[in-house]
């Protein structure tokens, strides 16, 4: 695999994953691809033994000072050697026929610049299932229907080097979704995009602990849109990027999420309520006027 220029490069941003990163690289290691491939796991700016723990697992490992998930995925990525590229975590697995399915998706069309796939989670909380699978539906609809990829999740995403290149890379002032909105969302002026429904990875739940309510306002709504957006309007980080989730963290973390969930969920209330009422206010000012102006 190492010997043969690569055809295809993953590549696996890790911050402080010691306790993933082998079972990560061991999946990759029994993919039934039959052409050449390499492992490139970038240690961004880890404190544990990422690093030695992936050479070790035999992974070609690169660094990335700069703390940030667009910045470790930059690196990677201009340290690869082949012609595709693939993106995604270190705390995920993959079925056997993961990258063979990529080829093959590059393979036959040559207008292709990248193919996206879905993801599971593992251990999946109940509420999950739901969460993910109404995502992807909604995905592999819009593609059936419109031949166009609304989201493509960097853990299962794949693209040609000359098209990333031709974009720019990533957008690394953009801390969360630089590598998936954004990405994605310049790549369709390259080419095509497809969407593969039956390619699925098996993702960690870890980032689910907090609960449906938490990860609706606060990751995907707070860090992830509103991050985006405010990031690409004002040309830097304005939340910065959502805290890395380890289990051993979580019960220290529970008192201070749940407080910040009570305080979040009041202010999203009073603003709706106070909403609600100026403009039941203002209607009611309005009707008055007519009347006036008619009587």
């Amino acid at each position: 695999m190492q010997n043969l220029k690569p055809e295809i490069s993953i590549v696996i941003p890790a911050h402080n994953e010691e306790k993933y990163i082998t079972r990560t690289i061991r999946s990759l290691q029994e993919q039934d691809f039959s052409g050449a491939y390499e492992i490139i796991v970038v240690d961004n700016a880890s404190s544990d033994a990422t690093a030695s723990v992936a050479i070790a697992a035999g992974a070609r490992v690169v660094h990335a000072a700069q703390k940030g998930v667009c910045y470790a995925r930059q690196a990677g990525t201009e340290a690869a050697q082949s012609r595709i590229i693939v993106s995604t975590d270190a705390d995920t697995t993959f079925p056997t026929h993961w990258l063979s399915n990529i080829a093959a998706a590059f393979a036959q069309n040559e207008h292709v610049v990248a193919a996206s796939g879905s993801f599971s989670f593992t251990p999946p909380p109940r509420w999950s299932v739901w969460f993910s699978k109404t995502i992807f539906r909604v995905v592999a609809l819009l593609f059936q229907l419109r031949e166009t990829v609304a989201y493509a999740p960097a853990c299962n995403f794949a693209f040609t080097a000359a098209a990333w290149r031709a974009v720019g890379g990533y957008n690394t002032k953009l801390t969360q979704g630089g590598d998936e909105y954004d990405l994605l969302r310049k790549l369709k002026k390259e080419g095509r995009v497809i969407f593969l429904p039956n390619h699925v990875v098996t993702t960690s739940s870890r980032r689910l602990q907090y609960g449906l309510l938490y990860n609706m306002i606060v990751t995907l709504g707070l860090y992830y849109i509103v991050e985006y957006l405010l990031s690409r309007l004002l040309g830097k980080s304005f939340l910065g990027g959502y805290p890395a989730y380890r289990e051993e963290e979580i019960s220290r973390r529970t008192a201070f999420v749940r407080s910040a969930m009570v305080v979040v969920g009041l202010f999203v209330f009073w603003r709706v309520c106070s909403s609600s009422l100026e403009f039941a206010h203002a209607h009611q000012l309005g009707l008055r006027a007519l009347r006036i102006h008619r009587g």
